[in-house]
């Protein structure tokens, strides 16, 4: 029989040890419920700590700061103590029916049953947790969600376009720098790191607040005045060719068109000898052993010409200083939603150290595709590619800079 602890660890299912099988012949496997001694005490400690006015936030530094495991092997954040507090099996219940698939789909379909559905069977195994400790952290939360739902909330909890949102990364940990707070009394927003506020300073040290106005206000003006230009476009075109000659020279198939003529001049000899004398047994095994590596060959050829790059077609200075500015009149009025997918479509990520200005790392994926009057992609023969096709430019070469006064 299975054991599963009581923690969020999860478990393993083994087969019924008396060998019974389903009702479609498979062998029942089984799961039950088993305390692990020093894992129950980190919970017992999240639903204390929680009742005595300890948040989410605290109480998830402190495990980190204490290097305290979490059930998934790393390091604890907000929703990792709230799984723990929500979930009833440290009361000794057992629950099913909580959600509903459709049985026709079934892969995607999941969705909650009201509680009054739910079927709870108590007493189901031992406890961690006592009924008096369950009941205070009920009560605790009940008085959140109150605060929360009189908007006294500490978090923004509504869904909001925010300009960088996924764009921002901590330069220390590489987490994404998100608006976690509510605005400052001066109506300000501030993007900061999601490992350092949700995880603490033992995970993350950069503890640096980035004024919400002013990056976007920054990533807009460094767009627009110092990439999206002439001479850039034209730099990132050569630094592209420049790579696309050094990845079709791995990609040459003029050696496997050598070794397949010849392969094909053996085949047509062996074809001669079968005729002659007939299908004997060295000629035919000899003929088999040709005919793969022809295959093989022809095979690999495949594979070169699919991984063969493709070449950009001449660009016009004049038309890509109109489209340029076609560009920036979009920025200038798009609307704050327009805006934001323009900024994804060029920006590939805005590093953010805890002292040094900003870099922005640009896409030249979205500058080239953007400016689409003038670019084309074709393939080695000189045939236009599709528009889907996805320009693969090298990371070292992506265009940056830094963003002053943020």
């Amino acid at each position: 029989m299975a054991v599963r602890h009581l923690t969020a660890t999860g478990g393993r299912r083994v087969v019924d040890p008396d060998g019974k099988l389903d009702k479609e012949g498979q062998p029942v496997r089984y799961v039950t419920y088993k305390v692990v001694p020093e894992q129950a005490g980190i919970v017992r400690r999240i639903f204390e700590e929680y009742s005595s006015a300890g948040s989410y936030k605290k109480i998830a530094h402190a495990l980190n700061s204490e290097r305290v495991v979490s059930p998934g092997g790393k390091t604890w954040d907000v929703s990792a103590v709230r799984t723990i507090l929500f979930n009833e099996s440290y009361r000794g219940y057992r629950v099913w029916n909580q959600t509903r698939r459709n049985k026709k789909v079934q892969i995607g379909t999941k969705t909650p049953k009201p509680r009054e559905e739910w079927v709870t069977h108590k007493g189901a195994h031992e406890t961690i947790v006592d009924d008096d400790l369950w009941e205070a952290v009920q009560e605790r939360k009940g008085r959140v969600r109150r605060h929360i739902e009189n908007g006294k909330g500490g978090y923004n909890t509504g869904h909001a376009p925010y300009m960088l949102s996924g764009l921002l990364k901590c330069d220390e940990c590489g987490a994404n720098f998100s608006i976690t707070g509510a605005k400052s009394r001066g109506g300000a927003r501030y993007y900061r790191c999601g490992y350092h506020s949700n995880r603490g300073e033992s995970v993350c040290g950069n503890s640096r607040l980035v004024r919400q106005d002013r990056i976007e206000a920054a990533a807009v003006k460094a767009v627009s005045k110092d990439l999206l230009k002439v001479g850039v476009i034209e730099d990132v075109v050569e630094e592209y060719r420049i790579t696309m000659k050094e990845m079709q020279a791995s990609t040459d198939t003029q050696d496997l068109d050598k070794a397949i003529r010849k392969v094909e001049r053996e085949i047509a000899n062996l074809t001669a000898s079968l005729k002659a004398l007939g299908p004997t047994q060295e000629l035919v095994d000899e003929m088999t052993a040709c005919q793969e590596q022809r295959a093989a060959l022809e095979s690999e050829r495949r594979s070169r010409k699919a991984a063969m790059p493709p070449e950009i077609a001449e660009i016009d200075a004049k038309k890509v200083e109109m489209a340029i500015v076609d560009l920036l009149e979009t920025l200038e009025l798009a609307t704050p939603e327009e805006k934001k997918k323009l900024m994804q479509a060029n920006v590939a990520e805005v590093r953010i150290p805890q002292q040094e200005e900003p870099l922005l790392v640009s896409n030249p994926e979205g500058l080239l595709t953007s400016l689409g009057c003038f670019f084309r992609l074709v393939t080695p023969r000189g045939v236009p590619r599709k528009e889907t096709d996805v320009l693969p430019f090298p990371d070292e070469h992506r265009p940056a800079v830094r963003l002053a006064g943020v």
